[in-house]
This record gives structure tokens, sequence and C-alpha cells, in this order.
């Protein structure tokens, strides 16, 4: 079959107003069901995967594919309500949280009580020559976020409506050669660790950390700090509005959700970071776009930057920029995380030391000797725990068929051939070792030799992690509801680091202001998200 390729590179709000106010998709073709038409975001992953698994189904099937791409994302809530009439998409692979637009139907969609086609036939799908269905090799994290409960008919029932193509972790990279001119070995075990090494690269010379308030990246670290220290479990029990286990959500003592010592805790690992007062950036950091920023960060004027996975890939894509120095950490652990250790009344120093030696151990290393064997492995069942935390905004990276589509048939068929094996590995080589959040031998797969030590070290951490998913791709009351552990108008990199005074705030004002903003909200976003 001779392959379409429709170009765009427009902004994605180009291509909605295209699709709702025009009545005719730009780029529109033969809307035939042996045409799948492909709305795909080009960012930090690129599309070299997808261009090149789409040919092979070309290859393989009788099934064309017409892709059309957009270098920036945006709510595409307006291409579902176009509708079949006025927009041939067939499949959509962008960054959105599409749980919000399920159950819609006749108020977005004429004809169609849910906007997007159940995927339960993909996720049952067993590839030619595997033993696994799709769904069974998925990670299950991801894949029990992908499953929403619907009432068809008067019946309630479950479905899979939402696929992923993306599951990179996001956090802090650094630079080594920044590292190894400082001094630093190896990377920070813990936020109290991590300010020393921020203290040694600013000794050298150099940035401790680069950032900019138009990416607001440092949310990656607070969520990720946050879900350390309250557990997966406490960041859950938050979303569903519980303040234990077993507890029935309620307007009134809901409210108690905001009282998670771990929100205060790990704003205020945030706001040490980001203290503008110990100089570990630049004066005018805030004020730097992105680009500014990552370009200097790989320059070597700085060691440390929030970002995610995709950086290497993304920068890559860049003539002549060196990427061989950039590395991903695992995210330290919080320190304050002593507070629920066996050693918790000791000093700072004592605390400091033994939560290092545990996260050695938790890493690989020797059994600490501070206490006995049972009460090191109850401390130890801890900070592993800790150490397993990995925030993501991978599960919102999501692949959609909307109801309407003509030749969803064919777009069904393209997420199987996309999830085999065989193209599982594929991504992995044209990311440059990202990878799909689906069961793989990396390590033994075509073209892992030739990776990176960022990519390799990356592999590694996904997958020996525990995976916070970001919020709006999972829970009712925050693509719903619009529920955050901090209620926010501004990145934490103005709130908690701008040199204006006037603009800078406090972790505990911070928390303040959310329980009061909340106060009167909670009840109408508990019923809004079904939860009363």
């Amino acid at each position: 079959m001779k392959k379409i390729r429709i170009s765009l590179l427009a902004v994605a709000l180009a291509v909605v107003t295209a699709f709702s106010f025009t009545g005719c998709a730009v780029g529109k073709v033969d809307d035939s069901d042996k045409t799948v038409e492909v709305l795909i975001y080009n960012a930090g992953y690129g599309i070299d995967w997808f261009n090149s698994i789409a040919a092979d189904f070309e290859a393989a099937t009788d099934y064309d594919v017409v892709t059309k791409e957009v270098a920036s994302n945006d709510n595409f809530e307006s291409i579902l309500r176009a509708g079949g009439s006025n927009t041939t998409t067939d499949l959509l692979i962008v960054c959105d949280a599409f749980g919000r637009y399920i159950d819609f139907g006749d108020k977005m969609v004429s004809g169609y009580e849910y906007c997007l086609e159940p995927l339960d036939e993909v996720y049952n799908y067993t590839p030619e020559g595997e033993s696994k269905t799709i769904g069974e090799k998925m990670w299950k994290d991801y894949r029990d976020s992908y499953l929403f409960d619907v009432e068809i008919g008067g019946k309630q029932e479950r479905h899979y409506y939402v696929a992923p193509w993306a599951s990179g972790f996001s956090g802090l990279m650094y630079n080594k050669k920044v590292y190894a001119d400082a001094g630093l070995e190896g990377t920070p075990r813990t936020t109290v660790e991590l300010l020393e090494y921020a203290d040694k690269v600013k000794e050298s010379g150099k940035f401790a950390f680069y950032y900019s308030s138009d990416a607001g990246y440092w949310e990656y670290l607070f969520n990720t700090w946050w879900g350390q220290y309250e557990t997966l479990k406490g960041v859950s029990n938050f979303y569903n509005a519980k303040i234990s286990d077993n507890a029935i959500p309620d307007a009134v003592s809901s409210m108690g959700i905001f009282d998670q010592k771990g929100i205060l805790k790990s704003l205020e690992a945030v706001a040490a970071c980001l203290d503008p007062s110990k100089g570990y950036a630049e004066s005018a950091v805030e004020a730097l776009d992105y680009a500014t920023v990552q370009a200097r960060f790989l320059n070597g004027n700085g060691a440390m930057m929030p970002c995610g996975d995709w950086l290497e890939n993304e920068m890559k894509k860049i003539s002549k920029v060196d990427t061989s120095n950039i590395m991903p950490m695992r995210t330290p652990v919080i320190s304050a995380i002593a507070d629920k250790l066996s050693f918790s009344g000791e000093s700072e120093t004592v605390r400091e030391t033994n939560l290092r030696a545990l996260v050695d151990y938790a890493d690989g290393g020797d059994a600490p000797t501070y206490a006995d064997t049972a009460t090191v492995q109850a401390d130890a069942d801890i900070v592993s725990a800790a150490r397993r935390v990995t925030y993501t905004i991978g599960n919102a990276h999501q692949a959609v068929i909307p109801a309407y589509a003509t030749a969803k048939v064919g777009a069904k068929e393209f997420l199987k051939f996309m999830y085999s094996d065989k193209n599982l590995v594929e991504y992995m080589n044209r990311t440059n070792g990202s990878m799909l959040p689906f069961d793989i031998d990396y390590k033994n797969a075509d073209g892992y030799n030739g990776f990176s030590d960022f990519a390799k070290t990356k592999l590694d951490i996904m997958n020996s992690s525990d995976w916070m998913l970001f919020a709006p791709g999972v829970y009712p009351t925050s693509y719903t509801g619009n529920l955050n552990p901090v209620s926010r108008s501004s990145p934490y990199e103005i709130l908690l680091g701008s040199r204006d005074t006037s603009t800078r705030t406090t972790p505990e004002a911070l928390i303040s202001s959310t329980k009061k903003y909340y106060s009167s909200r909670l009840g109408k976003l508990l019923q809004d998200s079904g939860l009363l």
C-alpha cells in the first residue's frame, strides 16, 4: 500500500480550530475504513518510532496510515466534540487525560453514549507467536489506571478506553562532568545529601540547579517525595478523599487529607532546593525560557535539572549538541522519612547517617548494623519502598479512538501491531532507550548494547520502580474535580523560589491557602467525582 503523509508541525490549537470551527479538517483525506488517520504529538520522544511501526503495519496489512503531527500540546476535547462529520481522525496519540471525556456521551458527540471506543479487544489480544495478551504484558500500575467503570444499558461495566504510548519517569538529571569537577562521586541518596551536593557544586563555581518556571518541572520532585513519605497507598487515599484506608469520603472529614504530613515535608524539601538565598541557581533563572535553561545545563553551566527520561532523545534532535555528560538519577529519598523509622528521636546526624546506610542497602549494599536485625529490616522495608517510588506523567501519554471513527477496526489493528514484542523493541530503539510500559527483556533486546549510559540507566530505573502515576490520568477527583495536594496558580519555581518577596511564599502558607480554597468546594468536588 502507498503511504500517505501529511506533516503539519503546527500547534495543537491550530489543529483543534481546524476541526472545531471550519467543519473541514486540515489535510482531510478520503474517510474510508481502510485509511487509518492518526493525530500524533511530536515532542520529546519524537515520532520516528511511529513512522517505522506504521510503515511495517502498512506492509503487513491492507491499511493505509495517514499522519498529522502536532508540535505542541493542548486540550483535545474540541477534536472529539467535532464529531465524525467534521473530522476524519481515527486515532489520537497525544498527551491528555481522556478519562474526563469518556462519559460525556451525547454532551460531546451526538448519537454516542460514550465518546471513546472501548479497547478491550486490544488488551485481550495475544500477538502472533506470543504467549501473553497485551494486557497481561502491560505493567499493572498502568493497566489498572486505564480501566474505567461505566454504565451501559442500566448495568455497571468495566472497559478499557485508553492505551499508552510512553512510560518515562520524571525527576532529576545531572551533568556528570560538573559533578566530577566538583569532586562528587555517585549521586545523592537523600534530600539532605542533595543539598550537600549542591553546596559542593556552588563551591566549584557552577550553579547547582537549572530550571525554568515555564516548565514547572519541580512538581515532579514534589510528587516523588510526597509519594515516598506517604507511600503510594497514602497518595491514593488522598485522591479518593480518604483520611485512612477504611475511611468513607465526606465533605467535612475528608478535609483531613490536606493534613498529610508528607505534603508539608515535600514542600519543605522543594523549598530548600529553590531557596534564593542559597545561590544554587542563576539570579534570573525563573525568567529564563526552558530552551535556554536546557542548553545551559547541557553546556555544563550547572549540575542538576528536573526533567524526564525524554531529555536525551529530545536534545539529540538538535544538531551538534553533546549529550554524553547528562545522566538520570534515582530520586533521592526524602530525609524526613526518618520520622517513621526506629531512630526518629535521634540527632539529625544519626538520623541522616542511618538513613543513607538504609538507602545503600536498598540499592544492593550491605545491611546496616545500627540495631538488631529485625529492627533494621523493618526500617529497610520502609526505605526500600520509598526508594522505588518513581513519578511519571507517562500514563497521560494516551492513545484513544473516537467512538465515531470510520476506521476504528483498523485503528485497533494498529494498536495490536504496535504492542507486539517486536515493536516494543522497535520503540525502544527509535527513542534512544525509552520504553513502553510492558514487560520486556530489555538487556537482551537488539540494540541495547549500543545505548548510551543515560539510556541504560533510565531503563534500569524504570524496570525497578513502583510508579506514582500522573493523577489526572487516574483519579476522577483529579480529572473531574481538579483535586490537588496544593492549590496554586503559579509553579513551585515562583512560589518557593522567587527572588521577589511579594511573590514568594512558604510551605505552611501554601497548605493554609489550600485548605481555605477547598473548604467550600470539596463537597461539590466529591459529588462531581462520584464519591458522594
